[in-house]
Parts: structure tokens; sequence; C-alpha cells
């Protein structure tokens, strides 16, 4: 016989995470730069900012929409956003593994 928790606690879990996930996203949107320019924050703030991957978006979005600059002179929030991506999926390959492998 098989003892469960019950469903009311998972779906008090899955609304805290929710809720937690909220939060985070418009933390970092506010912060990312749209809101607030990097400039003006303090540094320690600026140093957290650089491993949002919503911070580099937000670069090359205002730097091809609003400026009309091309990748060349962007190369460096390309690069950043690509280096954040395989760190995080590598993050992601090995916590999966580890989980079910």
């Amino acid at each position: 016989m098989e003892i469960s928790r019950p469903r009311f606690l998972n779906r008090d879990a899955m609304g805290c995470s929710f809720l937690t996930a909220a939060w985070t996203v418009i933390l970092m949107v506010m912060l990312s730069g749209t809101h607030t320019p990097l400039e003006n924050m303090p540094a320690w703030l600026r140093h957290l900012m650089s491993i949002s991957p919503m911070r580099y978006f937000i670069d090359i979005t205002y730097g091809i929409l609003l400026r009309g600059t091309g990748l060349d002179v962007l190369w460096d929030s390309v690069l950043a956003m690509a280096a954040l991506g395989v760190v995080l999926f590598a993050l992601g390959m090995w916590r999966f593994r580890r989980q079910f492998g």
C-alpha cells in the first residue's frame, strides 16, 4: 500500500513556484535596462545583471530596432548571450543526466 501526499499540497507548491518565477521575471525585466539605464545602477547590481540574458537581449534589440546598428557593433552582446546560452544548456544537461541517468 502506497501512501502519497494529498493533492492540495501539490497545488500549493505549484502556485508558490509560479509566484516565485513571476517575481523573478519581473525583476529581470525591470533591471535589464528597459526602465533604468544600467549606468545608473550601483556597481554590485550591474555585476549581478551581467548573468541575465535579458540584459543582452535588450542591448541587441535596442541596437537593431532603435539605432539601426548592425551585428558588427553588437557582437559583444551577441557573444555574451550565446555564451550564457551554452552555459545554461550545459547546466541543464548535467542536471537532467544526474536526475534521470
